[in-house]
């Protein structure tokens, strides 16, 4: 188990963020039937926990494929809402979908979780306070473009997110790459694309977006 990050909520709520492989159990709060196991799909997935104020776990949830996928950062918002991001892998051609339970159609994401990736790409996710996933975004690399393999070498991540104030936006940023004339996507909420192209193999982004869309 690798931890990446942690963040506090009123209420004294905490949520801790990261990776693991194989199997990973979380004990519960009275005896092992309260404990929570997650299984990885293969390479290392994603984690989300939920620890309250006298650090007993609520909640764990695992996200990911066979390939290799991580959390980086985290944040949360007043109403509980809890936000994520990092990078998730796979590729139909491979069978390694990434599968991000109990989420909405978002960007490339389809009913249902499932998302062929060419290689690593950004994710920006929000996890509701019973511990589900609402909604995921994706950004990066084109999965159409034709150079697959030059994708694979330049992969994209979410470093690290924030909340507005008001707690009704997130911020998230990180980087993405991509060769000559190969486009990075980053859905809009009206199902257009941002279209940002990397120069020198890597660049920054800075996205925005509602908490509810």
């Amino acid at each position: 188990v690798i931890p990446r990050a942690i963040a506090s909520a009123p209420g004294g709520m905490f949520y801790v963020v990261g990776e693991f492989t194989g199997t990973v159990t979380f004990n519960g709060k009275n005896s092992p039937s309260d404990d929570i196991t997650l299984i990885s799909e293969g390479d290392y997935d994603l984690f989300v926990a939920k620890v309250n104020e006298n650090l007993e776990l609520v909640w764990a949830l695992s996200a990911g494929s066979s390939s290799s996928d991580a959390a980086k950062a985290v944040a949360v918002n007043a109403m509980g809402d809890v936000f994520v991001t990092g990078y998730h892998s796979g590729s139909k051609a491979t069978g390694a979908q990434a599968f991000f339970p109990s989420v909405i159609r978002r960007g490339y994401f389809v009913e249902g979780g499932l998302y062929d990736a060419v290689s690593k790409n950004a994710f920006l996710a929000k996890v509701n306070p019973n511990g589900f996933f609402d909604w995921v975004y994706t950004a990066g690399a084109d999965k159409d473009v034709k150079n697959a393999a030059a994708i694979k070498e330049n992969p994209d991540s979410g470093e690290s997110v924030a909340v507005s104030p008001d707690g009704n936006f997130v911020y998230w940023t990180g980087y993405f790459s991509s060769s000559t004339n190969q486009a990075a996507l980053f859905p809009k909420s009206t199902k257009e694309n941002y279209l940002k192209v990397s120069k020198t193999g890597q660049d920054v982004f800075v996205a925005k977006h509602s908490i509810n869309t």
